[in-house]
């Protein structure tokens, strides 16, 4: 399994979606820091399912806003209760191994008995099938999940915690959603554009890919290495193994593409207090696989969710035939709504990993 991750801070992620539990082992996370318990309630309350307020998509507090009708996220009620197993005393990490343990508390699986032999198209279930040859608990997806992204994004505040007060590291993220026509445009029209794409999927019972920015701030020159262990690998890793995540990018990405090196080139420039800095950052705070002080910049697209309600094509695996599926369950018509939090996480857990390497 490929469930293991990590140089300095080494995790091992377990569970499936409808299982008892999903969970999450931290080994390296330094000893002596103080947890921020509400911190980690309000993170984990961003990506939770069951939260109808569309806030969720832009803004931090998925609280603030009216709720703008869109049934967007999952109907799946779970608390997210984050359960402290080990690693963790009087509120202060002991250095030794965090286990962290979150409860399925809203598992129905009666939808996925009745389909359990007919292949959700774009989905794990052909992979799966052919892999584990049928052993693989596939309830709700199981281990290949969305719902594996709850430990992920728990573990991912206690990180964003520690770099923050040690190394000054902020992280954020944005949507920047368009449509294959006309990209500029639809980013300029920003949020209620995006409102609007959201609703017309929901009605239709189908669902929407989205693009995500993420950026830390605050990043000193000078972290990462050359070749396979250098920043844009280990950080594309990490976000290539979040459900749904079919593009990562750096800077300016795909609009390098046709550019020419002398409108596009970070020039090297002195600063007024004496540091060597950029007059851009189109290269995304990376060059040569190092950081360069500015902030790091990636642009991640999720796919859309492949569980849909419209009818299509697809095959019987057991009978070997064509079928007809009409997904049910209780799906996410946008996954990166909040995979995108989960990003954020993610962002935390790859630069402590490399934090640690100091």
């Amino acid at each position: 399994m490929g469930s293991t991750w990590g140089n300095n801070l080494k995790l091992s992620l377990w569970g499936e979606s409808h299982g008892k539990a999903v969970g999450i082992v931290a080994d390296g996370f330094p000893h002596g820091f103080k947890i921020d318990f509400s911190r980690l309630e309000s993170d984990m309350r961003k990506r939770r399912p069951g939260v109808n307020h569309v806030d969720v998509i832009c803004h931090s507090d998925p609280e603030k806003i009216e709720n703008k009708g869109i049934n967007a996220i999952s109907t799946r009620k779970e608390t997210d209760e984050v359960e402290i197993i080990s690693g963790i005393l009087d509120g202060y990490t002991t250095g030794m191994p965090i286990s962290l343990i979150i409860k399925n508390t809203d598992v129905n699986s009666s939808d996925y008995e009745s389909m359990k032999d007919i292949i959700r198209p774009s989905t794990s279930d052909l992979t799966a099938e052919l892999k584990y040859e049928g052993f693989a608990d596939m309830r709700g997806s199981g281990h290949f999940s969305g719902r594996l992204t709850a430990p992920l994004a728990a573990v991912g505040s206690l990180a964003r915690q520690y770099i923050e007060e040690k190394f000054g590291v902020i992280i954020s993220s944005e949507i920047r959603f368009s449509t294959a026509k006309n990209e500029k445009e639809n980013n300029e029209k920003g949020e209620e554009f995006f409102y609007q794409e959201l609703k017309k999927a929901s009605k239709d019972n189908d669902s929407l890919g989205v693009k995500v920015r993420v950026i830390a701030s605050g990043v000193k020159a000078g972290i990462g290495s050359p070749v396979f262990n250098n920043v844009e690998s280990r950080i594309a890793q990490m976000f290539f193994s979040i459900p749904g995540v079919k593009s990562v990018s750096f800077g300016l990405g795909e609009e390098f593409n046709g550019a020419r090196g002398s409108d596009v080139n970070d020039i090297p420039i002195i600063c007024e207090n004496g540091e060597i800095g950029r007059k851009t950052n189109n290269c995304g705070g990376i060059e040569g696989g190092i950081t360069t002080g500015a902030d790091i910049v990636s642009e991640v697209v999720f796919k859309p969710t492949p569980s849909i309600g419209i009818l299509q094509d697809t095959i019987d695996i057991k009978n070997m035939r064509k079928a007809k599926i009409s997904t049910a369950g209780r799906h996410d018509v946008c996954i990166g709504i909040r995979g995108r939090f989960v990003l954020e996480a993610s962002m935390a857990l790859v630069l402590m990993d490399m934090f640690l390497e100091k």
